[in-house]
């Protein structure tokens, strides 16, 4: 959606902060503009509508391995994430939602983590078998799909439990911050920045949130 610049801008985050050996797939069928380094996956999501497609890869065909990690291409990574892959006891991580003062959510289902080749039968079964019902229940977005189809039926973790303050929303956790000057303080003990919303990470640079350039490049 933001041009094949945030997915290059991911994988070279990817490889700067994460040591441990590792793929780093892109699941789609337009490979103009990206990095000939990235890894392509097969590309045949039963829905495109929303943000259905990443569930992709809970599909026994999309070639993956080990742990799986679904990740945003608009995150912003701030330092080294090996200690995110600290949890194998844990089938299915994923993130809290978050509640403003102002009764707004942070809903989305990103930072999911799981072991490969689980959860067949509760997100691609019925993704495949009931694709008009599961779109129409969830409105295309992913966190209320984990939430209906997956979430009830496994012990699942958050990353604000294991990792508290490192996997964070800037929209709803580092901005409503009162001092400014202190943001970088707090930026520093995060690992991973997400933004919400249509003022994505080149218009807050625009802006002069002169802090993303430091880690988003």
């Amino acid at each position: 959606m933001w041009g094949p610049h945030y997915v290059n801008r991911l994988y070279r985050a990817i490889e700067r902060n994460l040591t441990l050996p590792h793929r780093f797939v892109l699941f789609t069928d337009d490979t103009n503009g990206i990095d000939p380094k990235i890894e392509i996956g097969p590309w045949n999501p039963p829905s495109l509508m929303g943000w259905l497609p990443t569930l992709q890869a809970f599909s026994p065909d999309s070639g993956l391995t080990g742990r799986v990690w679904i990740l945003d291409s608009d995150i912003i990574i701030t330092g080294n994430i090996d200690h995110f892959f600290g949890f194998p006891q844990y089938k299915f991580i994923n993130r809290r939602k978050v509640q403003t003062a102002k009764k707004r959510y942070m809903n989305s289902g990103e930072g999911v983590m799981f072991n490969a080749g689980w959860g067949h039968d509760l997100a691609w079964k019925p993704l495949t078998e009931q694709t008009g019902e599961v779109e129409q229940s969830t409105g295309g977005d992913d966190r209320p799909f984990y939430d209906q189809y997956v979430m009830p039926y496994v012990n699942i973790a958050y990353w604000d439990d294991l990792l508290p303050g490192q996997f964070v929303s800037f929209q709803l956790q580092l901005k409503p911050a009162r001092k400014r000057k202190h943001w970088q303080q707090r930026i520093e003990k995060t690992r991973i920045i997400s933004f919400h919303g249509r003022y994505k990470n080149h218009l807050r640079l625009a802006k002069g949130n002169g802090w993303i350039e430091r880690y988003w490049y």
